[in-house]
């Protein structure tokens, strides 16, 4: 609670955040699929990529990628940014 918070204090952080959440997720993903590492952005955190991609459910992935997703477009509709990243936050803890 105490993140979501945090970061649901200045709307420019929490997209940041979030953009770079995706950008996570959009590279496990990458990895899972091709144990590559051409294509991925987050790049400086090769070795922590091969570890979670190694040890993450394809399907937690992808829920996991869309509730980030989801959580943008809310915030994006301006519904309040402390709660959407409590339930993102709590629901992405949750499925680990």
């Amino acid at each position: 609670m105490a993140a979501a918070e945090e970061l649901g204090e200045d709307r420019e952080e929490t997209m940041t955040f979030l953009g770079w959440a995706e950008s996570w997720y959009r590279d496990l993903l990458v990895y899972q699929a091709t144990h590559r590492s051409d294509d991925l952005v987050n790049l400086d955190m090769l070795a922590e990529i091969e570890r979670q991609a190694a040890t993450i459910n394809l399907d937690r992935l992808h829920s996991s990628m869309q509730k980030v997703i989801s959580a943008g477009a809310g915030i994006q509709r301006n519904l309040n940014r402390r709660m959407i990243l409590e339930d993102l936050l709590f629901t992405v803890v949750a499925e680990r």
